[in-house]
């Protein structure tokens, strides 16, 4: 099942020190950050902007960013099909049909055993159909 829409939150763990009777130290205890990756950071940021419809320069470079992220990852990165079609789906809203189909056909190269006959790769194709028809081809 893939995730449509991510609430990404910094993470916080705290732990106590535990003294050598079973009592918690008194004001002693440590944080910890946990940040998530920054391809599911960035992945993030490019669906909202898939989401809201923008076409704009900054959400394009925010998801050709999470595509470099996402390649930069390799084999841990999430999602890196649907970042790309999320990107494709961007320059759609910007109409920019060329970089739109170009976006698309990168997504479907990335095609897992599991999603070769999805209803995603479908979708992906029809997309491609209709950036081409507004290219005139």
């Amino acid at each position: 099942m893939r995730i449509r829409n991510l609430t990404l939150l910094g993470v916080i763990a705290a732990t106590s020190a535990v003294g050598a009777q079973g009592r918690q130290g008194p004001g002693v205890s440590q944080s910890v950050t946990v940040r998530p990756p920054r391809d599911l950071m960035l992945f993030d940021e490019c669906d909202q902007a898939r989401i809201r419809q923008d076409g704009s320069t900054r959400a394009i470079q925010i998801c050709q960013d999470a595509v470099a992220a996402a390649d930069a990852a390799g084999a841990a990165a999430f999602a890196p099909r649907d970042v790309r079609s999320f990107l494709g789906d961007v320059y759609m809203f910007a109409t920019r049909w060329s970089d739109a189909i170009d976006a698309y056909r990168s997504a479907l190269g990335i095609v897992k055993l599991a999603e070769e006959s999805d209803l995603y790769t479908g979708e992906m194709l029809t997309k491609i159909a209709v950036a081409e028809a507004n290219l005139g081809d």
